[in-house]
């Protein structure tokens, strides 16, 4: 799965389960197993800006 971020997002990460995946513009490629996952983008002072919850099945 590809994940893209939109905007200004310079300094900014992405964390999937609670696991860094870097840069938010650096559109990481990710597999994920399944059950429920959550998907987080931080400030680059750590605090959550947006998240989102979803099911691989």
């Amino acid at each position: 799965m590809g994940v893209a971020v939109t905007g200004a997002v310079a300094g900014h990460r992405l964390v999937l389960d609670k696991r860094d995946l870097g840069d938010a513009d650096a559109r990481p490629q990710v597999l994920t197993g399944p059950g429920v996952h959550q998907l987080a983008l931080l400030d680059p002072a750590g605090r959550v800006i947006d998240q989102v919850r979803f099911t691989v099945r």
